[in-house]
């Protein structure tokens, strides 16, 4: 952002920042940077693209539809295309949203957001046997595409095809040391009850320094879910020891509280998890889910609209 400020008539430059505020909802200001660019070069398709997904988020579908038209015109790529099918289907126009879908992949077959993203579109739509088949045509193109593996893993999830996810989320845990995909392949074995496979993962998850206090809060969720609850309390106490601000752990403690029906002391841990992260979604749906326990419905309500800014 400071490069574009100092390079204001540096396109490059604006739609960078650009870019980079829209990623963290900044909309607005999004929006400002794209104006910038059209000021200088009207015809600059990445700016458009830029002012559409910014009026998406805006909520000013119709003046993204005619935005990311304009790009089209311009330059039909598949991003675009597809972007315009995003539009379409929020403004609940599923043929022109399909024909966009489609169009993309056209432009460029070999783009796997596009064939991900329609078939996202089919399922959505309620036509699932064309959508395992567009997620599969995904994968052709890029076997170790962690987006295709995601979206064939959580398809046969929620098509109670679970036995068929395995080989997917292995493959995105196995990809690399990212926690959040070893995550996703113990939550799948607690799907399926697989609690020595979920130890397993989590365990190696936590030989990380950097993921211990994460994979060992996680550990202590599923020794409570066991019946194991003094394990459980032990385990969690073991973290927040360790690393007291760590808000994750005080949402699974105040989380086991508020099952033991100790609702003061799941109070003061769901308050200290709000101290520790303000972001943190689930500290705020236990806050609230504490307090309308407690009958406190002002205060519930406070936290419900805390979690509809987060998004």
């Amino acid at each position: 952002m400071r490069a574009a400020d100092l390079l204001p008539t540096d396109a490059d430059a604006q739609l960078k920042a650009g870019s980079m505020l829209l990623a963290a909802g900044r909309t607005e200001d999004a929006k400002a940077r794209a104006d910038k660019v059209l000021a200088l070069s009207p015809k600059n398709a990445k700016a458009l693209v830029l002012r559409a997904s910014a009026l998406a988020g805006l909520t000013d579908l119709d003046g993204a539809i005619t935005q990311i038209q304009a790009a089209i015109a311009l330059d039909p790529t598949a991003g675009s295309q597809t972007n315009l099918g995003l539009f379409q289907l929020a403004k609940g126009r599923r043929e022109e949203a399909e024909t966009a879908f489609r169009r993309a992949i056209a432009t460029d077959p070999g783009s796997v957001p596009a064939r991900l993203a329609l078939g996202q579109f089919l399922w959505a739509t309620g036509r699932a046997e064309e959508a395992e088949a567009a997620f599969k045509a995904a994968l052709a193109l890029d076997a170790g595409n962690v987006g295709a593996n995601r979206a064939l893993a959580t398809f046969y999830v929620a098509s109670n095809r679970a036995a068929e996810a395995e080989p997917y989320f292995r493959k995105l845990a196995d990809a690399g040391d990212a926690p959040a995909a070893k995550l996703a392949l113990a939550e799948y074995y607690v799907t399926v009850r697989r609690n020595t496979d979920v130890l397993a993962v989590l365990e190696q998850l936590s030989a990380a320094p950097g993921n211990w206090a994460l994979a060992r809060s996680r550990v202590a969720a599923l020794l409570y879910s066991g019946g194991k609850t003094a394990e459980a309390y032990r385990a969690i106490d073991e973290v927040i020891a360790k690393q007291p601000g760590y808000a994750e752990a005080r949402v699974i403690r105040g989380r086991l509280l508020l099952a033991d029906g100790k609702t003061d002391g799941a109070l003061g841990e769901a308050q200290q998890a709000v101290k520790s992260d303000q972001r943190n979604a689930e500290a705020h749906f236990l806050l609230g889910s504490i307090r309308k326990a407690k009958r406190d419905f002002e205060g519930a309500e406070d936290a419900r609209k805390v979690l509809r800014s987060l998004g």
